[in-house]
C-alpha cells in the first residue's frame, strides 16, 4: 500500500502527457481504468486489514506487527472479507483488461501508446511497432 502511495504521488507530479491521436472515448476509458486500478489498489489492503482486524486475526510481518483497526466482529469480518475477495477478482479483471488493451494498441492499432508505458530500454529492443514503410 506504501508504493502505491508513493506511485500516486510520483504521478500526480509527473503527468503523462496524453495523447491527442486517440479517440476522446479510448481516453476517457483509459482514465477510467487508471483511477479504478489506483482505487482497487488502495482499497484492496484496507479491506483485507479490516477483516483480518474483525476476525481478531494478528497481522504481523515479522518487524512490527499492524494494530487491529476495528474491533473484533466475527460476522462483520466475514462480510469484509467477501468484498475483499471480489475487489482481488474485479483488480485482476482489470489488470487483464489493461494487458489486453496495451496489445491491442501494439499489435492492431500499431500505435505508441505501449511505448510511452514501457521503460526506454524497452523501446529500444521492442521498437517501433509501425511497419518501415509507413
Amino acid at each position: 500500500m506504501v508504493l502505491v502511495v508513493v506511485r500516486l504521488l510520483w504521478r500526480a507530479l509527473n503527468p503523462v502527457p496524453q495523447s491527442s491521436s486517440l479517440p476522446l472515448w479510448q481516453r476517457r476509458a483509459a482514465q477510467a481504468t487508471h483511477s479504478l486500478l489506483y482505487l482497487l489498489l488502495l482499497a484492496l489492503p484496507l479491506l483485507g486489514w479490516a477483516s483480518a482486524a474483525s476476525r481478531a486475526w494478528s497481522i504481523d510481518f515479522g518487524m512490527f506487527a499492524l494494530p487491529p483497526v476495528l474491533p473484533a466482529n466475527p460476522r462483520l469480518g466475514g462480510k469484509l472479507g467477501d468484498i475483499h475477495t471480489f475487489t482481488a477478482y474485479a483488480l485482476l479483471a482489470l489488470v487483464g483488461l489493461h494487458v489486453l488493451a496495451a496489445l491491442y494498441h501494439r499489435f492492431w492499432a500499431r500505435d505508441s501508446v505501449l511505448e510511452r508505458m514501457l521503460p526506454t530500454w524497452a523501446v529500444q529492443i521492442f521498437g517501433n511497432p509501425r511497419p518501415a514503410s509507413e
